[in-house]
């Protein structure tokens, strides 16, 4: 959902003084949704803290390649977030399926 608000979001016009409002109001309620939506359609006896932490920081690392509010306010580099992505990627591979009767 965020990718397609940060799309909307690219034709408002940079001067607007509530698109940076929106774009953090955006950032923050997606970074609550989502792990509030992972542990709900977690199904009883699955893992959810491990999924949801992962998810959390794909999320974040996500929306930090997309732009959005970051770019707003000159943080982005489209390089270091392809970089990021690549490494987040490879490194949430190694996070271990959790043993059974993990949370």
């Amino acid at each position: 959902m965020n990718g397609y608000l940060i799309g909307f979001m690219k034709n408002v016009d940079p001067e607007d003084k509530a698109k940076m409002p929106t774009l953090w109001v955006m950032l923050i309620v997606c970074s609550v949704l989502t792990p509030v939506y992972f542990w709900k359609m977690t199904e009883k006896g699955q893992p959810k803290l491990r999924h949801i932490v992962v998810s959390m920081g794909a999320f974040l690392v996500w929306a930090y390649a997309l732009g959005g509010v970051f770019e707003s306010m000159g943080w982005h580099k489209p390089w270091l977030a392809s970089v990021i992505l690549a490494l987040y990627t490879l490194l949430a591979g190694l996070v271990p399926p959790p043993k059974e009767g993990d949370l």
